[in-house]
């Protein structure tokens, strides 16, 4: 199921320490509930798992900064969800339900026992919708600048007015959106070049197709729904995160990062990863950790 880290000798005529390296990912595929293939990969090991789930028009790789450094102590699992990376793309409805079933799929193929999901932007109501599915499994959820305020209701018409622009022109307003998600200036100036690439290569149709959904979502539901801890990493910039109104319809809680825009797992990594790795041991409580 996941592969364990492989350790190299960097001087086999020395009695300097070996060093770890992260093994390669192990790759596979599974159907979701309509099947569509999912591809997804896993590293790492221990009675935990952390399932990183991507956001609109994105896809696993943009948690390339955490996959290895948590799979020292848990099993890591990062998938492309439908429409996105390499996963298939013949679906009818592009619906966040259809999304969280990709998720449990391949959890339930992997046997994960217990889990937390990790999700980013709209992979948080993903998250939410994987974790009504499985209650006996997931733990938590750690949302990743997303689910600031449950209670915000998008206009539809202005939501439209958007898609439209999309419509005309889905490179030239990818690529504004995309710059809008970062501060000025960025801590890596090639960041945004590499984010807005990555995303407006996304298949307009089917991008445009999830989005238009997006205002019909009940997020009160949702949350109450998934029935589990949420612990949100969130930007100061892209919006005020309402934790006591949030925590009408759930166990919310969340901590905010300072100077940093929409990705904030790419652009700060190591100060995102102190916070994830906080939250995921106040999900997990006593449960016993991997030895290293």
């Amino acid at each position: 199921m996941v592969l364990p880290i492989v350790l190299v000798c960097l001087g086999c005529a020395s009695d300097e320490p070996v060093e770890p390296v992260p093994a390669t990912p192990a790759v596979a595929t599974v159907a979701s509930a309509d099947g569509v293939t999912i591809e997804y990969e896993t590293r790492g090991d221990g009675p935990l798992a952390l399932v990183f789930i991507h956001g609109w028009m994105c896809d696993r790789t943009h948690w390339r900064h955490q996959l290895d450094v948590f799979a020292e102590e848990h099993a890591v699992v990062a998938l492309d969800l439908a429409g996105h990376g390499n996963s298939g793309t013949d679906r009818a409805d592009w619906t966040i339900d259809r999304f969280g079933a990709d998720v449990q799929a391949v959890v339930e193929a992997l046997d994960l026992p217990r889990v937390i999901l990790v999700a980013h932007s709209m992979g948080g109501q993903v998250a939410l919708t994987a974790a009504a599915g499985m209650a006996d499994r997931v733990l938590g959820i750690v949302g990743v600048d997303t689910l600031h305020n449950v209670e915000i209701v998008i206009d539809p018409d202005r939501w439209d007015q958007m898609m439209s622009m999309y419509e005309a022109d889905f490179a030239g307003t990818c690529n504004n959106f995309a710059r809008a998600m970062f501060p000025e200036p960025t801590e890596d100036p090639e960041l945004p070049d590499w984010v807005r690439e990555n995303m407006c290569d996304a298949d307009p149709q089917i991008s445009i197709a999830i989005a238009r959904q997006m205002p019909a979502l009940d997020h009160p539901a949702l949350l109450e729904a998934a029935s589990v801890p949420v612990r949100c990493i969130n930007s100061v910039k892209t919006g005020v995160t309402e934790i006591e109104t949030n925590r009408k319809y759930g166990d919310y809680d969340a901590v905010l990062m300072e100077g940093v825009g929409h990705f904030v797992m790419l652009e700060r990594p190591e100060e995102f990863n102190r916070l994830l790795a906080e939250a995921v041991e106040e999900l997990t409580g006593a449960i016993p950790q991997k030895s290293k």
